[in-house]
């Protein structure tokens, strides 16, 4: 808390869990971690799930392993498997995957939507827009995806 002359002002950050999953991504995982770790928000639980990467992968995970808090190495029955083991392993109000090859669109993604929660304490799923190719891919009404337990929009999705 913060005393400001007779105000009282309550710092709430909430948590926020990443998960990137992955296997075989050395050409992307670093780009990836870099965007999670250099996030001027601070209360971030990263978790990476490695499905039993063989090509250098982990060594470039355990590079950083100080900015992680937990790395899951084994094999895996798939993408879906991996992100289950993540959101098993998360303690985050908010969990956004980020997988290998993805990032934030800045260093100040995560303030700029958390930093005042309370905006967000009535909603349950939060999406944006996403850039590939230098184009903007805007998403469809969440209305209009399969979502309730069956699917949601992946890119640039808080649930």
């Amino acid at each position: 808390m913060i005393v400001y002359g007779y105000y009282i002002i309550r710092l709430i950050m909430v948590k926020i869990s990443v998960i990137t999953v992955c296997f075989n991504a050395i050409l992307d995982i670093e780009m990836t971690i870099h965007s999670v770790i250099n996030q001027s928000y601070k209360n971030i639980e990263y978790i990476i799930i490695d499905g039993g990467s063989t090509d250098g992968t982990l060594e470039i995970i355990y590079k950083y392993k100080g900015s992680i808090d937990v790395i899951v190495t084994e094999p895996d029955n798939g993408i879906f498997d991996a992100m289950n083991k993540g959101i098993k392993l998360c303690t985050g109000t908010w969990v956004n995957f980020m997988n290998a090859g993805d990032r934030f669109y800045s260093l100040e993604t995560i303030k700029d939507i958390f930093e005042k929660d309370e905006k967000y304490s009535k909603i349950g799923v939060i999406y944006g827009s996403t850039i590939t190719s230098g184009l903007i891919n805007r998403p469809h009404r969440l209305s209009s995806l399969k979502y309730g337990g069956i699917m949601a929009c992946h890119q640039s999705i808080f649930l």
